[in-house]
């Protein structure tokens, strides 16, 4: 295929998952959601593991952030920025939500994450297509990110959530990444990483739809903050493709 039609592909696929979204019936929240298996207090802090887990992606976000300050190069640094600050944010949302899980503060662990997933997609269409495509398009997916939570937040208020931007927000990049890593490969840039992290993604979110499983089985935690963690493994091979490309720049 000439780079043409891949790219009209992949905007193929994004516009076809859109429209296939949006026939389906709104996704409201369930409340079940919020009862986690593990609901031990430890030291004052309620919910003990799932807020707690959360604090590998606070070392990891200062981490990125730390260490932008020696990348010289202008749009990836940007993009990394707000992936990383978007990691950051999301120990402190993460963290207040677990506290006091509900619809509410539900929100304020989503938008960090809107973010992350916003910012690497871009970071990915600057690796294997454009840095000026990839920068042209932070601002809009930013946009769409932090909007869809809040629409989802007003349809919940309203008495008929609807979860479907959301869920496209997060869910979209993980089937047009690995087209795009198919479709445009560097020999500059090694794709292992973030493949790596692409998987324990996956992984972390199998543990999270097993919390109470995993719970009744090794009772020492609940599946959620099992995905807490393996979420932050995936972020520590993120962190380890911006390392790697900042020394090959």
């Amino acid at each position: 295929m000439t780079v043409k039609t891949k790219i009209w592909v992949l905007l193929g696929m994004a516009l076809a998952s859109i429209m296939g979204v949006s026939f389906l019936d709104p996704i409201a929240q369930p409340l079940s959601y919020h009862d986690y298996a593990d609901q031990r207090a430890w030291m004052g802090i309620a919910h003990f593991g799932n807020t707690m887990s959360n604090l590998p992606f606070l070392v990891l976000g200062l981490m990125g952030l730390v260490g932008l300050r020696t990348d010289p190069r202008k749009a990836p640094r940007l993009a990394w920025f707000v992936f990383f600050l978007g990691i950051t944010l999301t120990a402190f949302g993460s963290a207040y939500y677990h506290l006091n899980p509900n619809n509410q503060t539900l929100v304020w662990d989503r938008i960090p994450m809107a973010v992350a997933f916003a910012a690497l997609f871009a970071i990915v269409v600057m690796r294997h297509l454009s840095q000026r495509v990839g920068l042209i398009l932070l601002g809009p997916l930013l946009l769409a990110g932090v909007l869809s939570v809040f629409y989802w937040q007003h349809t919940e208020l309203l008495g008929r959530g609807d979860l479907r931007p959301y869920l496209l927000v997060q869910f979209l990049p993980l089937v047009l990444i690995p087209m795009i890593l198919a479709f445009f490969p560097v020999t500059h840039y090694s794709a292992r990483n973030l493949l790596i992290a692409l998987a324990f993604y996956l992984l972390a979110k199998v543990f999270e739809l097993a919390d109470a499983w995993f719970y009744a089985l090794a009772k020492f935690s609940g599946g959620h903050a099992i995905k807490h963690l393996i979420a932050a493994t995936a972020i520590g091979f993120l962190w380890r493709m911006w390392a790697e490309d900042r020394s090959a720049s």
